[in-house]
C-alpha cells in the first residue's frame, strides 16, 4: 500500500512518498488556501497542519510550479 498513487496521481495522509518533490495539499486548495510540502521518498504523507483535516490528498506538483 501507497506505493502506487490512486489513477488521479493522488496519495493520502499515511501512504508513503515515493517521488522526493513538493506536493500541494489539495483539501486547502478546495478552501483557497495554498499548501506546498517538500516530501522525501520513504516518508509518510503528513497531516495537514493548514487545513486540519485528517484524511489529506497530496498531488506532486510538476517542476516549473516548484
Amino acid at each position: 500500500p501507497g506505493l502506487m498513487p490512486t489513477s488521479s496521481g493522488t496519495w493520502k495522509t499515511g501512504e508513503r512518498v515515493v517521488t522526493t518533490g513538493v506536493y500541494e495539499c489539495i483539501n486547502c486548495r478546495q478552501i483557497d488556501k495554498t499548501t506546498h510540502l517538500t516530501l522525501e521518498t520513504g516518508k509518510i504523507f503528513p497531516y495537514c497542519t493548514v487545513c486540519g483535516l485528517k484524511d489529506n490528498t497530496y498531488k506532486l506538483l510538476p517542476a516549473k510550479k516548484r
